[in-house]
């Protein structure tokens, strides 16, 4: 359980917080705080506590620890977008350079270069876009459940990252294997 005042963790069983002596609001039997809302940061309210009918207690974080979560958002998000644009990019290239480079290797480089580049630019900001620009009309409790969620579902994007960066890889060799092929039968 955290306290309400410092954000200072305290057994479920505590009546006052360790750190600042204030009285811990624990939640009523019957109630219950959803894991994904625990924040990491300090309240300066009482948490929000939804309840079996839907109604819930008004809670809202200070400014100093919104701003906090925020960041820590802002932060999650970039890092799950991470080598999205860079893989966009990447099969961009690769294309361009399968579809040019029969005409001239030179402009087939310099297209396929151009092309990486606006891809990534364009994927990055449309992503950024789309998660970003939402932050600031999320309510203290869906910025603290939007912040908990994002951070876990980092794992899964490093994953879905591997697997990109492998199949590019594989696209690769065989393009490459291709080529040299193509370059002895002439």
């Amino acid at each position: 359980m955290f306290c309400n005042y410092c954000g200072a963790s305290n057994p479920n069983e505590a009546s006052f917080c360790n750190k600042c002596g204030k009285a811990v609001a624990r939640p009523p039997a019957n109630e219950s705080l959803p894991p994904e809302v625990a924040p990491t940061v300090p309240l300066s309210s009482p948490r929000v506590v939804a309840t079996a009918t839907g109604t819930s207690t008004q809670g809202t974080l200070t400014e100093s620890a919104r701003m906090q979560f925020v960041d820590g958002l802002i932060t999650e998000i970039r890092r799950n977008i991470g080598d999205k644009p860079i893989i966009g990019a990447c099969i961009t290239a690769i294309l361009i350079l399968v579809v040019v480079a029969g005409f001239s290797k030179i402009l087939a480089l310099v297209l396929a270069l151009v092309g990486a580049g606006l891809v990534f630019k364009f994927v990055k900001e449309a992503l950024e876009k789309k998660y970003l620009q939402p932050i600031a009309g999320y309510s203290d409790e869906m910025l603290v459940a939007r912040y908990n969620e994002v951070k876990a579902d980092r794992r899964a994007a490093g994953t879905r990252a591997a697997i990109w960066w492998a199949v590019i890889l594989i696209i690769g060799v065989i393009l490459a294997i291709l080529w040299l092929a193509a370059r002895r039968h002439q």
